[in-house]
C-alpha cells in the first residue's frame, strides 16, 4: 500500500523557512557507520543516530545520496531502477518513514539526491520496458552513457517527463521529503 500523504509538521516548516540559511550534511546511507561485519545500517538505526549527529554538528538539513532501489552497490545508488522505492538494503519502507519522521523531529529538513538522468540496462529495469524504447531514446547514439553503461531518459517524451515528475512528487507528498 502507498504511504498516506504527509502533513507539514511544525519542525518541517521551521527547517524549510525560505528566509533561513541552510547547511547541508550530505551522507551515503550505505557507508555511514556500517556494522562491525560491514553490514548496512537499517533505516531505524539511521533514525536513531543520524538526525541527532547532524543536528549536533549544526546542520539544518540532511541530504541522502541516492536511496532509490538500484542493482549495483558500486554505483552508490546513481544507477537507479526504482525511482519510487526506498532501498530495501536498509529495511522495509516503514523504517524509511520512521527515519523521515526522526529527521523532522530533530528540526532538520531532508533532501534526496534524486537521479532522473539515466538508468541501468538491466533486464529487470526500465530498458525496453514494454518491448519498445519507452523511457530511453530510440537511437542509442542520442541516449547512451558510455562511462556508466546506462541509458539516458528521453525527456522529449511526455510520458517520461510525467513519470519523473510523478516520482519527485511521490517522495515529497507521500514520504515527506523536503
Amino acid at each position: 500500500p502507498l504511504p498516506e500523504p504527509t502533513q507539514l509538521p511544525r519542525q518541517r516548516e521551521r527547517a524549510n523557512r525560505r528566509e533561513s540559511p541552510i547547511s547541508v550534511y550530505e551522507v551515503h546511507a550505505a557507508s555511514w557507520r556500517r556494522g562491525v561485519s560491514g553490514e548496512f545500517p537499517t533505516w531505524d538505526e539511521l533514525a536513531e543516530q543520524l538526525p541527532r549527529y547532524a543536528a549536533d554538528l549544526g546542520f539544518t538539513h540532511i541530504q541522502l545520496m541516492p536511496i532509490s532501489e538500484h542493482p549495483f552497490d558500486g554505483s552508490w545508488g546513481y544507477q537507479t531502477l526504482g525511482l519510487c522505492a526506498p532501498s530495501a538494503r536498509f529495511g522495509p519502507p516503514e523504517g524509511f518513514a520512521r527515519f523521515v519522521k526522526a529527521v523532522h523531529d530533530h528540526g532538520l529538513g531532508l533532501l534526496l539526491d534524486w537521479v532522473p538522468a539515466h538508468f541501468p540496462t538491466d533486464a529487470h529495469g526500465l530498458a525496453e520496458f514494454d518491448g519498445t524504447r519507452l523511457y530511453e531514446y530510440a537511437d542509442p547514439k542520442e541516449g547512451f552513457h558510455r562511462d556508466w553503461n546506462t541509458l539516458i531518459y528521453n525527456f522529449g517524451r511526455t510520458e517520461v517527463r510525467q513519470f519523473l515528475i510523478g516520482s519527485a512528487l511521490y517522495w515529497i507528498e507521500r514520504w515527506g521529503v523536503d
